[in-house]
């Protein structure tokens, strides 16, 4: 019988397969030979700006803002050769800092931060978690679109800004990477709230692959301008987590060629199907249920109104963050909860990522795979499955006798197009 592998923490799953069943997933994409030498063309030769070595020789100091542990970014391969790009041209070592990313999610741990940098890069640079709700880490910007900004202290007060990231499909923003390092990245909980508001996420062109127009992009990008971004480097990557192309340059410009490149190697036409099984593509994406719920919005181009979606995901970490369990616990209805939150005036931390799981559940039921989670979640927003396999079986026989299966091994890191529309359109 025919199987699919699917991504599930740092190791797999496997799922037999029914002779009626789709494999949603790209064609392989190339890694790139000799990736650092690819990373030196891109900072001497970037995309809408002077080389870096250029822009970095009027300044005195540096920030270089990395993703935290959510995101597997290839620190390791992409700083060396943008470090020594900045101290060749004149800024200190001990003037420059690293500072991650964390939003509102915890800060990384010294094991993560060496696992991620590397020891030595570790060792030989200040390094700095994003304090989101450390009022006095935080500098105000002023009001960006109505949002008030507020800005990381540390990244406003550096002469040098320089962001990194990996361009990937994003449930909100469209994709991810390019300025969303600045805000929700490096931002005050005040902003990110705001960013992370119904204003946005109940607007219909804030999902999957939707750039033009989208108003949280559009948003993110209009705050990096005025906290006056200088440079970004950006990598997309394959299945085996390989760099597949570098975009470095002007925030928004070096962004959109990383875009049109991703899009190419990421978009996957698909039909609906009665039964989808799908993951969050595994560490460090699946870590939390939290960050998971990114394998189900990412799915529902493929399932049927009234269908059944299965989520295989490890959650390490359990459901995620205090202030998410909680809410989490106040939704018996998705219908109820979304009216609930669209008439309140407060937005409470991590709201949004239930708003995007009610979407999931006004479309479908959901079925998870983790046996982690499972001791800890007792709510009945969704169930678990013990046997994948058994129960796929059983979710489509109890469909109809025609009923089909579509499975998707990547999760998040396919963007699915229906066929015959757009895929963000549901």
């Amino acid at each position: 019988m025919p199987s699919a592998t699917l991504s599930f923490g740092r190791t797999h799953v496997t799922l037999e397969l029914p002779l009626r069943a789709n494999v949603l997933a790209a064609g392989p994409t190339p890694a790139l030979d000799k990736p650092a030498r690819h990373i030196e063309r891109a900072l001497a030769e970037p995309v809408g700006t002077p080389p870096l070595r250029e822009i970095a020789k009027k300044k005195s100091s540096a920030v270089i803002v990395l993703s935290d542990f959510t995101r597997p970014v290839p620190h390791k391969i992409i700083l060396p050769p943008l470090l020594k790009s900045i101290e060749r041209a004149g800024i200190p070592r001990e003037k420059i800092m690293l500072l991650f990313a964390c939003g509102l999610h915890r800060p990384m741990s010294e094991t993560e931060v060496i696992e991620s940098l590397g020891w030595r890069i570790a060792e030989d640079y200040r390094v700095v978690n994003h304090r989101a709700e450390q009022q006095e880490d935080l500098a105000y910007v002023g009001d960006v679109e109505g949002i008030p900004l507020w800005i990381s202290r540390t990244l406003q007060g550096a002469d040098l800004k320089i962001l990194t990231g990996l361009i990937e499909p994003h449930l909100m923003a469209g994709f991810s990477g390019g300025c969303k390092l600045v805000a929700p990245g490096v931002a005050g909980a005040e902003t990110i709230r705001a960013l992370h508001s119904p204003k946005f996420l109940e607007d219909p062109r804030c999902r999957e692959g939707v750039v033009a127009e989208n108003p949280l992009q559009d948003t993110v990008r209009a705050i990096a301008q005025e906290v006056g971004i200088d440079f970004i480097i950006n990598v997309a990557l394959n299945e085996a987590r390989e760099i597949t192309g570098v975009f470095a340059g002007h925030p928004v410009k070096a962004h959109d060629t990383g875009i049109a490149f991703c899009r190419q190697c990421q978009e996957v036409e698909c039909e609906e199907a009665d039964v989808v099984v799908a993951t969050s593509a595994g560490w460090p994406l699946d870590a939390t249920f939290y960050q998971a719920v990114k394998g189900l919005t990412a799915a529902l181009p493929a399932l049927k109104s009234g269908g059944t979606l299965f989520l295989v995901a490890e959650c390490c970490e359990g459901l995620g963050s205090p202030p998410f369990r909680e809410e989490l616990a106040t939704i018996d209805d998705a219908d109820e909860y979304l009216n609930r939150i669209t008439r309140r005036s407060e937005v409470k931390v991590d709201q949004w990522q239930l708003e995007e799981l009610c979407r999931v559940l006004k479309k479908g039921s959901v079925i998870v795979y983790s046996p982690r989670l499972r001791e800890e979640y007792e709510g009945a927003v969704f169930s678990f499955t013990n046997d994948l396999t058994e129960d796929v079986r059983g979710a489509l026989e109890r469909a109809d006798s025609g009923a089909r299966l579509n499975v998707i091994p990547q999760g998040p890191y396919v963007l699915l197009k229906r066929k015959g529309g757009i895929a963000q359109n549901f």
